[in-house]
């Protein structure tokens, strides 16, 4: 029966856990992709929100310039009046007079350029405006002479030469002005009358304090945000930035006005990047460490999983108590609570098992029997009967309250003594026959007032061949003990002389 039990709690152990490492790891593997989903749409609302702020900057430069260059062609009434150099000096000063109001109000803009065709005019006409480092008023600078480079030198004259040879505005790539010192971008764009070229106005933004911007940009506790420009150089204003791989890059370009989510791997540490391309053509790049971005995730997952490991150890729990339950119920006597008949034999078996297996044993067998059950029953019903077992069991359990009581018949008990008892099982025997003789002085056939004969013996190897051997022997110790009791009180025996049992 014991194994029976440990196999059926076995088998749902082993269900439950299977079970649950199942649905669990499906469950575990759908909620992770939907938390990195999420994580992921998280960072690109992110990138999404501060491309859009930079993107707001270059819009307004494009703006002001597109606005001021219209308004430069129209305050031109004939392309020829450059040649004149009152007029190409009147109308200097009255262009860099507008461009210069701009830029009080515009404080982004660092540096605003008129330049003219050096085909038309001298080729240092024009006017160059720049803001100062250290306070930041705008002052006149000497423009750019044209003739002094080669078209070929972007350093010098590209500000001039790319926007003309596209025919369109353009961003200029992050560069250094060597007359002003600034780290800026420009935006430039080419001024045509019927076809001919006038020359070129643009207008410089302080790179250096959009990438301070973008380094402010806080994502998580070691996430950070750069720029990258369209050649794939990187641009921050952050001291140490990992390295980004050639193929996170060709990633990144692969974009156009979406989000591109890519990774790559520093020092056993994977990176998450989320990049969009902005107006001017760079592109704004977050980064964040894979292990930090699923964190949250990570602990939501870990708290799932020891919510469901304590949710099926309380079903695994309350089941085994149930088997237990059940198992003890089939083998408890429904009337006194003791061990049954069959609880007993498994014990009888685990015991001959064991002598026969040549194991060294060491056990002691009480048989107990109650007396005048058969008078309880003729003289007052069953009923009066079965309160006298209970009253027996509730006598045997106070005098044996350490050991195992089984009902093994209609008014017979057995106790089987372990090692630890078996010293003392003469002393129990006698104390308790002499407490049954004193019972019996007063005795008056009630249920409630049992008389038991007892009877023991302890298992020795060298008379004992079998736990049959020690059993008898108890049992014949027990019906001494009746028959020297029914010696004693003849009026309590009731049942004929001739019969052994009562």
């Amino acid at each position: 029966m014991t194994q029976t039990r440990n196999n059926l709690i076995s088998i749902i152990i082993v269900g439950i856990v299977t079970a649950g490492l199942s649905i669990g790891s499906i469950s575990l593997m759908s909620f992770r992709n939907v938390v990195q989903n999420d994580n992921r749409q998280v960072l690109e609302y992110a990138c999404r929100q501060n491309a859009e702020t930079i993107n707001a900057r270059l819009l307004e430069t494009e703006v002001l310039v597109h606005t001021l260059s219209d308004y430069y062609l129209q305050m031109l009434r004939d392309p020829m009046d450059l040649k004149d150099e009152d007029a190409l000096n009147q109308y200097v000063i009255d262009t860099q007079k507008l461009a210069y109001s701009v830029m009080e109000n515009s404080e982004p803009v660092v540096a605003a350029y008129f330049r003219f065709n050096p085909q038309l005019t001298s080729s240092t006409a024009g006017f160059f405006l720049s803001r100062t480092k250290t306070d930041g008023t705008v002052n006149v600078m000497i423009p750019t002479d044209l003739s002094l480079y080669d078209r070929s030198d972007v350093q010098q004259v590209g500000w001039y030469y790319i926007p003309v040879e596209k025919g369109e505005a353009v961003w200029l790539q992050p560069h250094v002005n060597v007359n002003n010192g600034y780290y800026m971008i420009s935006y430039v764009q080419p001024l045509y009358v019927d076809g001919q070229l006038i020359g070129v106005f643009g207008m410089d933004l302080d790179y250096d304090s959009i990438l301070k911007n973008t380094a402010s940009i806080h994502l998580y506790d070691s996430g950070y945000a750069l720029l990258m420009d369209r050649n794939g150089s990187f641009h921050t204003a952050a001291s140490q930035i990992p390295p980004i791989g050639s193929d996170t890059i060709a990633e990144i370009r692969e974009g156009e006005d979406t989000c591109v989510t890519s990774s790559f791997s520093e020092k056993q540490q994977l990176y998450i990047t989320t990049s969009i391309r902005m107006h001017n053509g760079d592109y704004l790049v977050l980064v964040v460490s894979e292990k930090e971005l699923d964190q949250a995730g990570n602990q939501m997952i870990f708290t799932i999983v020891l919510f469901t490991m304590a949710v099926c150890t309380c079903i695994i729990l309350v089941l085994s108590g149930m088997i237990n339950h059940m198992m003890n119920s089939t083998r408890t006597d429904p009337l006194t609570g003791c061990k049954n008949r069959d609880a007993y034999l498994e014990k009888r078996s685990s015991l001959e098992n064991g002598i026969q297996s040549g194991k060294e044993m060491h056990f002691a067998i009480i048989v107990l029997d109650v007396n005048g059950l058969k008078g309880i029953n003729d003289r007052f019903g069953h009923t009066f009967g079965d309160q006298l077992l209970i009253s027996s069991t509730k006598l045997l359990k106070e005098s044996f309250p350490k050991e195992t009581l089984y009902r093994i018949g209609g008014d017979e008990f057995v106790i089987i003594l372990d090692r630890r008892s078996c010293a003392v099982a003469a002393k129990m025997v006698h104390t308790f026959r002499k407490n049954n003789e004193q019972a019996a002085e007063s005795y008056t056939m009630d249920c409630n007032h049992p008389l038991i004969s007892i009877g023991y013996a302890i298992y020795d190897s060298s008379i004992h061949y079998s736990y049959s051997d020690t059993f008898t022997a108890a049992d014949e110790d027990m019906y001494q003990d009746k028959k020297s009791f029914y010696e004693k009180h003849p009026c309590y025996n009731n049942r004929r002389k001739d019969q052994k049992n009562d």
